[in-house]
């Protein structure tokens, strides 16, 4: 029955369930799970820890009953709402009416929406750093949201050095007799941790963070989780992991990903697990999308520090396993990956790496390196065409992404594009008329007029990408493949005076972050970095990072739309 005094008066009251093939109808459960339930005995009054799900209720009450059956339980703590460890409650309710449920203000808001529990006494609401005395024993109360619900929260008897932590610090893994790890062998729950956190909790990792932090000067002897083994001789270590995994920190190794219909991709997967043996890599992980399960692919992505992924194209898309496993990163925010990709084709050139692509941008992850099949081997690696343009005491750098093709030039300067917008925005804001810049001919724009503007002004100009290849011929960022990005420190070390970058486009304001380590601004806003040196003894650069509106024709804002955004940042600068 796994009845268990962890301390005196404190016990374990949970429930194993070796029945549900998948928690949450998703992720496996090769050696069941515990849902863990708790009591807590004052000399006046008994409380209860968090309930069980409603299919174990009756070996619940049974576990229940054996501990307090010649008790009222006064108060039902509920530190989660998710139903595995609240669908009990409207039993509870009806077995001990005068019980008083004890929770945050969204925790009572849920359950009313929930299960209709409502009645004027019913509910005590806490705050954090609320306490409850239940005569000798005291529980405090420590409101840890987005661990990994809105509402989550942590409970602490002071006396006992007991932290009943919800879901953090639990794992999948049913009790098999014993509750705590010192009594158990525990490699399996262990294991089984690095899974539960990356499936059920890896999104939230600076919650967790935050959450860690909270409670760090808390003297703990026990951490009782609402899955798996109650912790006390491994404390350090579970919390260790867990804080590692928040940090999305890896272990040395590499995953490889990938989706196969006829083999061939698959071939090229093998080919390259075996030249990275050849360097003496090896803990090398390989996954076929289509027969792996989900949550092993994610667990080892978040645990190991290289992620190379590759997909066969599948209606001019991703190998559709392959594209669930990338939305299972981009959901969970996956970061501080090697990042590699590889894909192959019949037709639909260059679609599978533009997918993977896209995938990394969003989630601001560069990508070390791509291997395409030979007809992609084979397109031009282009090399910027332009030196930076810096004048005498530059104020902002203004920088878009990579130039398009010479073909569509209108002239031999940054943004040579007839149909571009930024020469355009400048006239505007600078001159008072959007075709200020342009030649007599109003074919092409004025370089000299152009350059004697922004020197007069301050402004460089440079774009993010040194070399890049095309995947398509057109202008489109969607298809340019970043080769080598620019390095920015080096390029900042020539402007002293230059304290502000802003970034023309989606594309351009990705690259800035990777390259800084920032989250990309919202439209017309801006975020502070530290531009790290490539030498470890040069300072960091400071620097405010601009995100604005795209200038291509393509994007759908009026060009004096775009020029307010760009209005603001200038006078922000002083320099209009």
């Amino acid at each position: 029955m796994n009845i268990k005094e962890i301390v005196k008066d404190i016990f374990y009251v949970g429930v194993n369930d070796r029945v549900k093939h998948r928690f949450e109808a998703l992720w496996q459960l090769p050696y069941g799970v515990s849902y863990n339930s708790y009591i807590v005995a004052g000399n006046e009054k008994l409380a209860l820890i968090d309930t069980v799900c409603i299919e174990e209720v009756r070996q619940y009450f049974n576990n229940i009953d054996s501990i307090a059956s010649d008790r009222t339980i006064d108060y039902l703590v509920v530190n989660h709402m998710e139903p595995a460890h609240s669908a009990s409650i409207p039993e509870i309710v009806m077995a001990y009416p005068d019980i008083r449920i004890v929770g945050n203000s969204k925790t009572i808001e849920m359950i009313k929406g929930f299960y209709h529990i409502d009645g004027p006494d019913r509910y005590l609401e806490v705050k954090d750093g609320d306490s409850i005395d239940l005569g000798g024993r005291t529980l405090r109360f420590y409101l840890t949201p987005m661990v990994h619900w809105p509402e989550t929260m942590m409970t602490y008897v002071e006396d006992a050095r007991v932290l009943f932590s919800g879901d953090a610090f639990g794992t999948f893994g049913a009790l098999n007799g014993a509750v705590i790890d010192r009594d158990m062998e525990t490699d399996v729950h262990i294991s089984e941790m690095y899974r539960y956190y990356s499936c059920i909790v890896g999104k939230y990792g600076r919650f967790v963070e935050k959450a860690i932090q909270k409670l760090a000067a808390l003297p703990l002897s026990y951490i009782c989780p609402t899955h798996g083994p109650v912790w006390n001789e491994k404390i350090t270590e579970v919390v260790e992991l867990v804080a590692l995994l928040a940090a999305y920190k890896s272990e040395p190794g590499v995953v490889i990903v990938y989706g196969s219909m006829y083999g061939n991709t698959a071939e090229v997967a093998e080919m390259i697990a075996r030249e990275i043996a050849a360097l003496g890599i090896k803990r090398i992980i390989m996954h076929n999308a289509s027969h792996s399960d989900m949550s092993c692919m994610i667990t080892d992505a978040f645990r190991y520090s290289t992620l190379i992924v590759g997909s066969a194209t599948y209606s001019m898309r991703l190998f559709p396993e392959v594209e669930s496993f990338m939305n299972a990163m981009e959901t969970r925010e996956i970061k501080n990956k090697v990042f590699a990709t590889f894909s192959n084709f019949t037709w639909a050139a260059g679609a599978v790496t533009g997918k993977l692509k896209e995938y990394a941008e969003r989630m601001k992850l560069p990508v070390s390196a791509s291997l395409h099949d030979m007809e992609n081997k084979e397109l031009e690696i282009e090399s910027h065409p332009w030196q930076p343009f810096i004048p005498d005491g530059a104020k902002v750098l203004i920088m878009g992404t990579f130039p398009p093709q010479a073909k569509r030039w209108s002239m031999d300067f940054y943004y040579p594009n007839r149909t571009n917008d930024f020469w355009k925005i400048c006239g505007l804001l600078f001159l008072g008329d959007k075709d200020a810049l342009l030649c007599d001919d109003r074919k092409t724009y004025d370089i000299d007029k152009i350059r004697s503007l922004m020197t007069e002004k301050r402004i460089a100009l440079n774009d993010t990408v040194r070399k890049a290849r095309r995947l398509k011929g057109n202008a489109s960022d969607k298809f340019l493949e970043v080769i080598e990005p620019v390095p920015l420190f080096g390029l900042l070390s020539e402007m002293p005076g230059c304290h502000a970058v802003a970034t023309t486009g989606e594309k351009a304001a990705g690259i800035v972050a990777a390259l800084t380590g920032t989250e990309i601004p919202r439209m017309g806003e801006m975020t502070l970095a530290a531009v790290p040196p490539p030498d470890a003894s040069e300072s960091p650069v400071q620097l405010e990072i601009w995100r604005m509106p795209s200038t291509s024709r393509a994007y759908p804002l009026a060009v004096e739309r775009k020029a307010e955004y760009y209005a603001t940042l200038f006078r922000h600068l002083g320099i209009l």
